[in-house]
Formats: C-alpha cells, sequence, structure tokens
C-alpha cells in the first residue's frame, strides 16, 4: 500500500494520467517514475530548470518518497 494524503492523491490525479492504477498497485517506485517522467517532459524549462510546476511536482515525489520508505 502506497502512503499518500488527500491533498497528495488529488494532485496524482490532476497530473498523472493512470494515477489511480498506480496507487492501487502498490508499488511506490512505480508511481515515482511516472511523477518523474512529468516533470521531465514538462515541468522544466529550455535551460532544464525546474519551473514553479515542476517544482511542485518535485515537492510531492519527494514527500511520497518519505512517507513511504
Amino acid at each position: 500500500m502506497i502512503i499518500v494524503d488527500k491533498v497528495q492523491t488529488e494532485l496524482l490525479n490532476k497530473y498523472i494520467p493512470n494515477a489511480d492504477k498506480l496507487l492501487q498497485s502498490g508499488n511506490v517506485n512505480d508511481l515515482l517514475d511516472a511523477i518523474d517522467d512529468v516533470i521531465q517532459y514538462d515541468g522544466m524549462d529550455k535551460n532544464y530548470e525546474l519551473t514553479h510546476f515542476g517544482l511542485e511536482l518535485q515537492m510531492l515525489y519527494d514527500q511520497i518518497c518519505n512517507q513511504n520508505n
């Protein structure tokens, strides 16, 4: 079981297309990979610096990683 709170679940559902399926799978690494993919493709500017959106997702990634260790 992946530990996430209500706010995190809402963000995941908003930004990760198959978030529900990933959450139900119980594999936190698959979920973190999906978040990282969105950060890599949509969360950086042309200089590969994190945008506000990228920072928000990076914080979500870090929180989920810490909660599930």
